[in-house]
């Protein structure tokens, strides 16, 4: 099998409706060091952990962390991922990381490790509270925290991880949207970065990696990109629930809508080099269909998925297949555009699509539905 990034593989598991389907990042931003500057790297790295934990065993939850089809021994990163002190005691992680664990173990970056009890988690912001069985040696200290709030699209952050061996990873992404409760991220984060900081050029924390990944997602990214994040200070603000061993205060569960489905898994053109798009004669912008679901509407009205796979820069793709460039005569430049417009939709409503097919532009008229109950 051809190297595929984790995404892209897991990307591909999940047909169905249109808010399943993630674009694909083609070019994943470089490991860097150099922003935010060494000072403020240096600071951050005694600032954060590593955690190992054990796999649950059973059914999992609807907030826990995402599963892999293979098994277990083949990932092993799947239980590993990075934790910020918020005390000489305290380290906040993603929650589905430590979901179904009471204790797991934390090893700073010189290799000092002890275990620590999972003191409270709280799903809807992906945010678990560890506590320290002792205070760990050596020159580690609270993370310094920044305002989320204040963060916007467009804006560069790092992600930082640390691994199990104290090797540390600085990987640059940008904010795709942000709100309170999630940032979205152009770029999919590392494994092992799952529960760790993003940090500003000042080296303070302004998210935590979330942990949703996976081929049992609760929900799939609200716009189909490759990474999200929780707000430092959404973490924060459930900070005196998780030290009181209690949940916080539950929302009321939305009403229960089915996403209206088309049943298409595409690859996002705006996302790929301007090089490689020139070199497989490409729009600037649409979305490349790579499969398609038999029997859903896009299979009826005769959408096609790609016909070889070819290598496409780092990637392996499904190419020769439609690209769709407009919805109801508005183009496509972005996947969300898309998807946004698609989810606006009444069941069994219609809308026209332009593809382009072997070079040539042509309408395809395609009855949406909503998919049928599990």
């Amino acid at each position: 099998m051809s190297r595929l990034i984790l995404p892209f593989l897991l990307s591909s598991l999940l047909l169905g409706s249109v808010q399943a389907h993630s674009s694909v990042v083609v070019a994943q931003a470089p490991i860097s060091t150099t922003t935010p500057g060494v000072t403020s790297l240096d600071r951050i790295l005694n600032s954060i952990v590593s955690i190992s934990t054990v796999q649950p065993m059973g059914a999992a939850e609807p907030s826990s962390r995402g599963w892999s089809p293979l098994p277990s021994v083949l990932l092993p990163w799947l239980g590993t991922g990075t934790g910020v002190l918020v005390s000489d005691q305290e380290v906040l992680t993603s929650a589905r990381l430590v979901q179904g664990n009471t204790t797991v173990s934390v090893t700073a970056r010189g290799g000092a490790s002890v275990p620590a009890r999972v003191v409270g988690i709280y799903p809807d912001h992906d945010v678990a509270l560890l506590r320290l069985n002792r205070q760990l040696s050596g020159a580690l200290r609270p993370a310094p925290l920044g305002n989320s709030d204040r963060l916007t699209p467009g804006q560069q952050l790092t992600v930082v991880g640390l691994s199990p061996s104290g090797g540390f990873s600085a990987q640059e992404v940008r904010i795709r949207s942000a709100a309170k409760g999630e940032l979205t991220l152009d770029t999919a984060p590392n494994a092992t970065t799952r529960g760790g900081p993003l940090i500003n050029a000042a080296g303070e924390v302004v998210g935590l990696v979330s942990g949703r990944f996976g081929l049992r997602l609760d929900l799939p990214f609200a716009s189909g990109v490759q990474g999200a994040a929780v707000p430092i200070n959404a973490a924060t603000s459930v900070l005196p629930d998780l030290r009181a061993s209690k949940a916080p205060p539950a929302k009321r569960a939305p009403v229960a809508r089915q996403p209206i489905q088309l049943g298409v898994q595409v690859i996002d053109l705006a996302q790929v080099p301007a090089q490689q798009r020139r070199g497989m004669n490409w729009p600037d912008s649409g979305l490349l269909v790579q499969s398609v679901v038999p029997g859903s509407p896009a299979a009826q009205a005769g959408l096609q998925g790609g016909r070889r796979t070819q290598r496409v820069g780092n990637q392996t793709l499904q190419v020769d297949g439609d690209v769709i460039v407009a919805v109801d005569g508005k183009p496509v430049r972005r996947f969300e555009e898309f998807r946004q417009v698609i989810a606006a939709q009444a069941p069994t409503s219609r809308v026209v699509l332009e593809i382009l097919r072997a070079g040539r532009s042509q309408p395809v008229t395609v009855t949406l539905a909503r998919p049928p109950s599990q």
